[in-house]
């Protein structure tokens, strides 16, 4: 064999690989433009990925300060609940003490009524026997 010689089939899938160039080089195109596709729609995910990290932390910080609102709600509530069990047992003390009170000045009003009507009636039959005794009858 000569070194000009010609090979048949070297000749042959070589012009097969320059006709099928271009379609495989069209194939390498499309992957690359589907890779390109999957890199942007990636980018966007985790643009859309961080995007919501965020928002889940501003929601976890809202969520942080409601629970410290609500806690100190809480102490306050329970604090202003100590203040009124303390406030009513306060006023139950006062009442009691206004109630005793009022059943001795009750008594002590009795007792003078009791006093001014004997008196009343003292005088009552002190002026009935200073009019008998003028008129010469006798009531007993």
């Amino acid at each position: 064999m000569s070194q000009g010689g010609s090979n048949p089939d070297g000749n042959t899938q070589a012009n097969r690989f320059i006709n099928e160039f271009p379609v495989f080089t069209n194939q390498i195109d499309l992957l690359i433009a589907k890779y390109e596709k999957l890199v942007d729609t990636e980018a966007t995910q985790l643009d859309e990925i961080n995007s919501l990290k965020v928002m889940v932390a501003d929601k976890d910080e809202k969520i942080r300060i409601h629970e410290q609102l609500y806690r100190e709600l809480q102490k306050e509530a329970n604090e202003l609940r100590a203040n009124l069990e303390k406030t009513n047992k306060e006023h139950d003390v006062k009442v009691s003490e206004l109630e005793k009170k009022v059943k001795a000045k009750e008594k002590e009003v009795g007792t003078m009524i009791n006093k001014v009507e004997e008196m009343a009636n003292l005088m009552t039959w002190e002026k009935l026997r200073s009019l008998n005794l003028g008129s010469g009858v006798s009531v007993y």
